[in-house]
């Protein structure tokens, strides 16, 4: 008789273990899937603050892009201050967008400055007789690395004199503003062979006087500011 009950009640249990497993599991699976939400949110908030980071850069108009190279290249004829415009949100200093402040960085003229430059490099490559499209791909290379070297040097500059720390996105847009007179040198080198030399050292002077005018509120800036659209 014991013989037969054992067997059964053993048989019982294991049934009961079986039915208990699936709840277990589907709770486990539910806390896994309860994760990977709560960890693909948080992401998915990550990755619009950075497209809307990156938004603000380029929000720009013909207005706004006439007065910047304006700006960049004849610095000295600036009139107005240097500062650029802020507005209290949330408790906070908000940065007004290019559209509405002349001072504010963009990376929409250093990108297009820096596809020009490589184009007008082609250019006097192949009226030199020297075209090749690994002499384009170098170009490109040698350019990239100079505004990432630029970047570096900016960013060491504001550290070692103990100021504000600009964004990065703020260094690389006034790196890539010097691209603007490199696209005058080039240009000059193609229609007016040597005179390039002094617009070389016309554009540099003016990069200059530029990046001091504009990176010198950053030195005395110390509060938490963010972008508004």
């Amino acid at each position: 008789m014991q013989d037969h009950i054992c067997p059964n009640l053993s048989l019982h249990i294991e049934r009961e273990k079986e039915r208990e497993r699936p709840s277990l599991e589907s709770g486990d699976l539910a806390e896994l899937r309860e994760e990977q939400r709560v960890s693909f949110g948080l992401g998915y908030s990550e990755i619009r603050e950075a497209l809307f980071l990156i938004q603000y850069y380029f929000q720009v108009d013909g207005h706004y892009v006439k007065n910047k190279l304006k700006l960049v290249l004849l610095p000295f004829l600036h009139r107005g201050h240097w500062t650029r415009i802020t507005e209290a949100v949330a408790g906070r200093l908000s940065y007004e967008p290019p559209t509405n402040d002349i001072n504010a960085p963009d990376l929409y003229i250093p990108v297009m400055a820096f596809a020009t430059y490589i184009v007008l490099a082609g250019i006097a490559s192949g009226l030199s007789g020297k075209f090749c499209p690994e002499a384009v791909n170098w170009q490109f290379v040698k350019g990239t690395m100079g505004w990432l070297l630029q970047v570096m040097l900016l960013k060491v500059s504001l550290f070692s004199l103990g100021g504000g720390e600009a964004p990065l996105l703020d260094t690389i847009a006034y790196a890539g503003y010097t691209f603007t007179g490199m696209c005058l040198a080039v240009l000059g080198r193609i229609t007016l062979n040597h005179t390039c030399y002094l617009i070389i050292v016309w554009t540099c002077l003016c990069a200059g006087i530029f990046l001091v005018k504009t990176l010198k509120p950053t030195l005395y800036t110390h509060e938490l500011r963010s972008y508004s659209s």
